[in-house]
């Protein structure tokens, strides 16, 4: 006996209250449903349902039955959808928001790979300084991003990839010309270089309680210019460590007040929770991250 689909008869006459309806929803016969049930019965040596004018009624034990029944085949209907969509080829289109500085160091030198491998996604990679919305659809992954995303839901999944700090630096040709700030309050007397979504804008803080409020001399919404505004001996910037790599190994930035030193924060990669995640979005994250 086929005991699932005596079992999904059962379940579409109660939910659908005849054996009509149940027929119907099951593209079956009535009298196939109902020596379906009859079968069940039959095997269980109980009544499930009685009978009467055309309508059906759970017995007591057809009740308990019908809930056990019930979770049974949820989770078979959910396992079945876990194997398909591990085993389902990566397709579609992505949407993955990066810091430019991640995007170009993480993804950029391993993407034609990762495209070969797998050549049915359509990757849209963004590297814009807002950061998208996830309740609207406008991005599937946020890579590389140090700060924490608020108001997308409680549904995000994070995963951490690295760590940076905050830090302060400017070019060895202002510090020359300006001086070494030796302390906090020096910053005061020193032109700044500040990213228009910074908050508080004039305030920076250390990790020691010290609190230094400058009025910024320039403020940019892109930290490219920013960065380039400091390359150019206008002044200092408070930028994210990773964002100054290269131009602090090459020496064109030194780092301001190091015995400073800020706490390190973690570099995540976002995504939606999904209990059976879409294969594209595994496919990301299994091989960036």
């Amino acid at each position: 006996m086929d005991h699932l689909a005596h079992i999904n008869a059962f379940i579409a006459i109660v939910e659908e209250g005849t054996l009509h309806a149940a027929a119907l929803k099951l593209h079956q016969t009535d009298a196939a449903i109902s020596k379906k049930l009859s079968k069940l019965e039959a095997s269980l040596d109980v009544i499930l349902l009685e009978r009467g004018h055309g309508k059906m009624k759970l017995t007591d034990v057809g009740q308990t039955y019908y809930q056990l029944c019930k979770e049974v085949t949820e989770k078979i209907a959910n396992a079945k959808q876990l194997i398909q969509q591990v085993t389902a080829i990566p397709r579609g289109e992505l949407k993955v928001h990066a810091v430019k500085h991640n995007a170009d160091r993480h993804i950029m030198p391993r993407l034609k790979d990762f495209l070969k491998q797998y050549p049915e996604i359509q990757l849209t990679l963004t590297t814009s300084e807002h950061i998208p919305d996830f309740s609207r659809g406008e991005v599937d992954i946020l890579f590389g991003i140090a700060m924490p995303i608020l108001d997308q839901g409680d549904n995000l999944v994070r995963k951490k990839i690295g760590l940076t700090r905050d830090i302060l630096c400017a070019t060895p040709a202002f510090l020359a010309e300006n001086g070494v700030p030796q302390k906090p309050k020096d910053l005061i007397a020193l032109p700044y270089i500040c990213h228009t979504a910074r908050r508080p804008l004039n305030l920076i803080s250390f990790d020691n309680g010290t609190e230094i409020q400058i009025q910024p001399f320039l403020k940019f919404d892109h930290h490219e210019s920013l960065i380039n505004a400091a390359l150019q001996d206008l002044g200092y910037v408070y930028v994210k460590e990773y964002m100054v790599e290269n131009e602090l190994k090459s020496g064109k930035l030194v780092e301001i007040l190091a015995k400073y030193k800020k706490a390190q924060w973690p570099i995540y990669v976002y995504y939606r929770y999904q209990a059976y995640p879409d294969p594209k979005v595994r496919a990301f994250m299994e091989y960036f991250s």
